[in-house]
């Protein structure tokens, strides 16, 4: 059976990958990291890490179940436990995005995705704001 990751999965594997490196994560900085993720296995996989939809803010990559479930910690990292990660579908990918993001700042890392077009359309969206997986993938499968 193929186990297949929701945005949760995927968000606790990154705050225990991260936290093994030495690194803490807030909660703009994981949806952050999720934009990047999406937009990997988009590339990689032909197909999404997770089903959930992300939103262009004016402030930041918005995800509903992340922002629920973190949002309380404002600023400040979000706690992790000690307990080993699980293995999960597109781990090697999503450490790639890890490693290459760990240590940079919200502002530094969404001063990147806002120049990006994915982004800036979805703004545009006046609707619903949604980053739509196929701009995800066809503006990071040329860049």
């Amino acid at each position: 059976m193929c186990m297949k990751n929701t945005v949760l999965i995927v968000s606790n594997y990154i705050l225990r990958y991260a936290k093994e490196k030495g690194k803490g994560l807030s909660v703009l900085q994981l949806m952050d990291y999720l934009y990047f993720v999406q937009a990997q296995v988009l590339v990689v996989k032909n197909r999404p890490a997770f089903p959930e939809t992300l939103i262009a803010k004016d402030w930041g990559i918005f995800v509903q179940d992340v922002w629920s479930k973190y949002s309380w910690y404002g600023n400040a990292f979000i706690p992790v436990s000690d307990k080993p990660k699980n293995s999960i579908p597109d781990a090697d990918l999503i450490e790639e995005v890890v490693d290459t993001l760990a240590g940079k700042s919200h502002t530094a890392i969404f001063g990147i995705i806002r120049q990006q077009a994915p982004y800036k359309n979805g703004l545009q969206n006046i609707l619903d704001c949604e980053i739509q997986n196929k701009e995800l993938k066809d503006f990071f499968a040329v860049t």
